[in-house]
C-alpha cells in the first residue's frame, strides 16, 4: 500500500496563475492525496479562486498578514499529514501523469528520499521555451550541485519525516531555501531526478524571483551554497570551480550596484584567487565584472555597465540565480530608450492626443536640465529628499522588490481598484522616485508627474520608457498648468512635509477637474516620533545633507545587526519584551513586522532609506481626519472619504461637477 502523499503550495497574489495551477494537481490521474495551500496574506482574487474549488482533497490555510516565503513553505510542511511531500509553486504546471510517476519510483526505491524530474519552461501564455534536463543518478546530482540547484522545487517529492529531521527549509535563506533543503537532504539520503519532463515552470516578470531587488540575497545564497555543496562528502572532485568563482564576481558586481565598494572588492579578490591559472576560463568574465564595479561603484541604484544583460549561461543562472530573459529585455530596453529632450510637448509617438494637448498648455518656458524641464531655480526645503531618492532610485519600486507594497497601498488610496487610473490624465504631487508613478503608468494613467526636489532624476530614470510620461521638476503651489486640467490628482506622502499643508490642498483641489477625484494621505495625531529621533531631527537638520546622509548609513551599520537579531529571537518571550523596548530607543526605522517579506538587505535599505526621511524633513505637520475634511469642504469638495490607514489618514474626495454649499458626506474609520 502506497505511503500517504501530501501536495504542498504557498500562495501570496497568484494572480491569473493560481487557478491552472491547482487544477493541474486535482487533475491528477494518481487520486489518493491531499492538497494543501497557505494563502500567505494575498491581496488579490486568490482567497476567491481557492474558495470556487469543491474538491474534498483541498485544504486551505488562511493567513491575514503574509509571512516570509521560508517560513511559509515550512508553515504548509508542518501541517501536511502524508509521509510523502510534494510542492509546486503557485504558477507552475504538473503534467497529469507526474505525481503517478514519481509515487511508483519512490515506492520501488526506499533509499531516495528526494525525488526531482526534468522541466518545460513556460512563459506567461503557457507556450515552451525550453527544456531543463539536469542529470538523475544520485552521485551527478551531487557532483551537479556545486554549480547549480539541478532540482527544481515545483518538480519535488520528497519524505516527511526526512525534511523535518533536517529542520525543513533552511530559515537563513530568503531565496534558495529549497537548495538549502536539498543539501541538507542529500547529506544522510539519496536523490534521484527522473529523465521524463513532468512539470513546466512558469517564467513571468511578476516573479519574486525575478526581482532585482533580491540580486545581492540571490548572489550572496548562490555561493554560499555552492561552497556547502563542495563540501559534501561524496563530491569527487575537491578543487574549487570556476562556476564558484564565477557566482562569487556576480555578488561583487551587486554589492558594487549598491554602493558597498568594500565588499565587492573583497569578493572579487577570493574570486580572482580560485583556479587563477584558468582566469575563470577564458578572463572575460574577471574583466566584465571588474569593468561593472569600476564603472558603478559609489552609485546607488543604478546598474553596471550592462553585466547583468551579459553574463550569459552563468552557473547562478542555471541554479535559478539569476534575472529572467523577460526581465533582462525589460532593462535594456530602458538602456535603449533614447534620451527624449522633454519640453513644452511630449515627443513620444505612443502619447495620447488628449495628454499631447495636456502638455501643450504649459504656461511657463522649463530650463531644460538632463532631458527635465526645470520650472524652478532652487530645491528649497526639499534638498534631503531630492538626495536620499537620487540614492535609493529603486528601492521602493514594486518591480525592484518583486512584492506589490506600493500597489496595495495606492490601490487602497483610490478606493479598492486601480481601474480608475487606465486613460486618466493624471497630476501626481510629490512624485519622489516614482514608486507611485510606476503603478499608475502601469494602470494606464496619462501622468504628470511633478516634484520640488532633484528626485525627479530618479523619477525619470525609472519611468522614462513608459508612453504618457511627463515629469518636470517644479513647485507644487505653482504648477505650471492652468486649473482644472486634470481628472485625478494624487498626493501620497508628500502634504506633511510641505510648509502649509492647507495652502498644498486647496492648490491640489484647484487643478482637479469638476467630476475628478483628489487623493491624499497625511501624518497624524500619534505619529511615531521617539525622543531619539526627535534628538537626531534637531541636529541633522544643522548639517549639509549629504552629511545627513552619511551619518543614517552609518548608524544604520552600527545598529541594524541588533535588530536582526532580536528580530530572530522574537519568539523568545524575554527577547520579545527587549525588542518591544529597544525599538522605542532605537532611531532606526523598522519594517521587521510590517514587510518581513522584503528579506534582510532590502529590510536595511528601507530603514536607511525612512530613517533619513523621517530625522532629516524641515516641516512635520499632523492633521486629524476631522481637519482635513473640513479643509476639502472649504475648498469645495464633496463625497470625502477618510480612513485611519498607511502613515496616517488616507482621503479620497470629488469635485462637484457644479460647486454648491451642500452637505459633504465623510467616514472616518480605521483599517
Amino acid at each position: 500500500m502506497p505511503e500517504p502523499l501530501s501536495v504542498l503550495m504557498s500562495v501570496f497574489n497568484g494572480g491569473p496563475y493560481l487557478e491552472p495551477a491547482v487544477a493541474s494537481l486535482l487533475n491528477q490521474t494518481y487520486y489518493d492525496f491531499e492538497l494543501v495551500i497557505l494563502n500567505n496574506g494575498s491581496t488579490d482574487d486568490s482567497p476567491r479562486i481557492l474558495q470556487s474549488f469543491d474538491d474534498p482533497r483541498l485544504r486551505v490555510i488562511n493567513r491575514e498578514k503574509t509571512i516570509p516565503r521560508t517560513e511559509a513553505l515550512n508553515t504548509v510542511l508542518r501541517a501536511a499529514r502524508g509521509e510523502i511531500v510534494a510542492v509546486q509553486d503557485a504558477d507552475d504546471l504538473s503534467l497529469p501523469n507526474r505525481l503517478e510517476r514519481q509515487m511508483a519510483y519512490l515506492g520501488n526505491h526506499p533509499e531516495v528520499a528526494l525525488l526531482a524530474s526534468w522541466v518545460e519552461f513556460i512563459d506567461e501564455n503557457g507556450a515552451g521555451t525550453g527544456l531543463f534536463q539536469p542529470p538523475s543518478s544520485h552521485q551527478e546530482v551531487v557532483e551537479a550541485s556545486r554549480a547549480c540547484n539541478p532540482m527544481v522545487h515545483s518538480s519535488v517529492m520528497y519524505r516527511r519525516s526526512a525534511a523535518m529531521a533536517v529542520g525543513g527549509y533552511p530559515k537563513q535563506y530568503v531565496y534558495a531555501q529549497d537548495f538549502g533543503l536539498w543539501l541538507a537532504l542529500m547529506r544522510n539520503h539519496k536523490a534521484a531526478i527522473l529523465p521524463e519532463v513532468l512539470v513546466q515552470l512558469r517564467q513571468h516578470s511578476n516573479q519574486m524571483t525575478t526581482a532585482p531587488g533580491l540580486r545581492i540575497t540571490r548572489t550572496r545564497e548562490a555561493v554560499q551554497l555552492f561552497l556547502e555543496a563542495a563540501l559534501h562528502p561524496e563530491v569527487v572532485h575537491r578543487p574549487k570551480s570556476p562556476e564558484l568563482a564565477w557566482a562569487m564576481l556576480e555578488h561583487a558586481v551587486a554589492l558594487s550596484e549598491a554602493g558597498r565598494r568594500p565588499q565587492a572588492w573583497y569578493w572579487v579578490a577570493r574570486a580572482g584567487l580560485i583556479q587563477p591559472h584558468r582566469w575563470l576560463r577564458s578572463g572575460s568574465q574577471l574583466r566584465m565584472a571588474l569593468k561593472a564595479i569600476v564603472g558603478r561603484c559609489g552609485t546607488r541604484g543604478g546598474r553596471s555597465g550592462g553585466y547583468w544583460d551579459h553574463i550569459g549561461d552563468s552557473p547562478a543562472r542555471r541554479a535559478g540565480f539569476h534575472l529572467p530573459r523577460n526581465q533582462r529585455e525589460l532593462n535594456a530596453m530602458s538602456h535603449e530608450a533614447s534620451e527624449v529632450q522633454r519640453g513644452a510637448e511630449l515627443t513620444n509617438a505612443e502619447s495620447s492626443k488628449e495628454f499631447t494637448r495636456l502638455i501643450s498648455r504649459i504656461t511657463a518656458q522649463p530650463e531644460i536640465i538632463a532631458g527635465i524641464p526645470r520650472f524652478v531655480q532652487s530645491e528649497k526645503y526639499a534638498s534631503s529628499f531630492g538626495l536620499q531618492w537620487n540614492a535609493f532610485r529603486r528601492t521602493q519600486l514594486d518591480s525592484f522588490t518583486g512584492l506589490t507594497i506600493s500597489r496595495d497601498r495606492l490601490t487602497r488610496l483610490m478606493g479598492g481598484s486601480l481601474d480608475v487610473l487606465a486613460g486618466k490624465s493624471v497630476l501626481e504631487a510629490g512624485c519622489g522616485a516614482g514608486r507611485f508613478s510606476e503603478v499608475m503608468l502601469e494602470a494606464g494613467a496619462n501622468l504628470f508627474a511633478v516634484d520640488l526636489s532633484s528626485a525627479v532624476e530618479a523619477s525619470y530614470e525609472n519611468c522614462k520608457h513608459y508612453p504618457n510620461y511627463y515629469v518636470c521638476q517644479a513647485d507644487i503651489l505653482q504648477v505650471p498648468l492652468p486649473p482644472e486640467q486634470f481628472d485625478i490628482v494624487v498626493c501620497v506622502g508628500v502634504l506633511q512635509a510641505t510648509p502649509d499643508p492647507e495652502k498644498t490642498i486647496s492648490t491640489l483641489c484647484s487643478h482637479v477637474k469638476p467630476g475628478g477625484l483628489l487623493v491624499i494621505d497625511h501624518y497624524t495625531y500619534g505619529y511615531a516620533v521617539t525622543p531619539s529621533r526627535r534628538l537626531l531631527r534637531g541636529l541633522l537638520l544643522k548639517v549639509s545633507p549629504r552629511t545627513a546622509l552619511r551619518f543614517c548609513e552609518e548608524m544604520t551599520w552600527i545598529l541594524w545587526p541588533i535588530h536582526r537579531l532580536l528580530w530572530s529571537l522574537r519568539d523568545h518571550r524575554y527577547v520579545a519584551r527587549l525588542r518591544h523596548l529597544f525599538l522605542r530607543i532605537s532611531p532606526l526605522v523598522d519594517y521587521h513586522e510590517a514587510y518581513p517579506q522584503l528579506g534582510p538587505d532590502l529590510l536595511r535599505a528601507w530603514a536607511i532609506l525612512d530613517t533619513h526621511d523621517t530625522v532629516t524633513d524641515h516641516f512635520k505637520h499632523l492633521r486629524s481626519a476631522e481637519e482635513l475634511a473640513a479643509t476639502l469642504q472649504l475648498n469645495g469638495m464633496a463625497d470625502i472619504f477618510t480612513a485611519y490607514a498607511g502613515n496616517g489618514v488616507e482621503v479620497r474626495a470629488i469635485k462637484p461637477l457644479k460647486q454648491t454649499q451642500g452637505e459633504y458626506s465623510a467616514s472616518d474609520g480605521r483599517t
